[in-house]
């Protein structure tokens, strides 16, 4: 059973995908030096690539959240457009000066 992963996941596996840059240097640096096999090197690999799948099977449902999250949100700005009796780009405008000031 996999994890769940949310958006505030992002930064760990960020930091995930950047250390496996280097395990997977030293592990090929080991093979060349024959101190792993080539059996635990396609083993070790095996493993990498579910983690690496993993990671973007996560990460491709964090962009499909922010997807959702931003759709509900032009929804709602759409709505509250509507509710002031204003056109989407004048409320837009109307948040940006709020911003602003």
């Amino acid at each position: 059973m996999s994890k769940t992963y949310t958006l505030e996941d992002g930064e760990s596996l960020m930091a995930e995908l950047k250390s496996t840059r280097g395990m997977m240097a030293e592990m090929r640096g080991r093979l060349e030096r024959d101190e792993i096999t080539p059996d635990e090197w396609r083993e070790w690999y095996a493993g990498y690539q579910a983690r690496l799948d993993e990671i973007k099977e996560a990460v491709s449902g964090m962009r499909e959240e922010v997807s959702r999250r931003n759709a509900d949100l032009e929804r709602q700005k759409r709505e509250r457009a509507a509710e002031l009796d204003m056109s989407f780009e004048e409320y837009e405008d109307y948040l940006k000066s709020l911003i602003i000031s």
